[in-house]
């Protein structure tokens, strides 16, 4: 899974690969390039991390 904080305008990833493998990566608020559904490495379902809530965002 895919999960993202807003921080400083910016979005924190960290991609837990299928083997175990986690990385971080920052991202800006514009997301283009995530789209629903599985790569051979990471799910690609994102969830939005809020102070208060999880909410799962729906990629078209």
């Amino acid at each position: 899974m895919i999960y993202g904080k807003q921080l400083e305008k910016a979005y924190y990833f960290v991609l837990k690969g299928k083997n175990g493998s986690i990385r971080w990566e920052k991202k800006f608020p514009f997301i283009t390039t995530i789209h629903k559904g599985n790569t051979n490495k990471v799910n690609l379902d994102l969830v939005f991390i809020t102070s208060n809530s999880l909410i799962k965002l729906i990629i078209i």
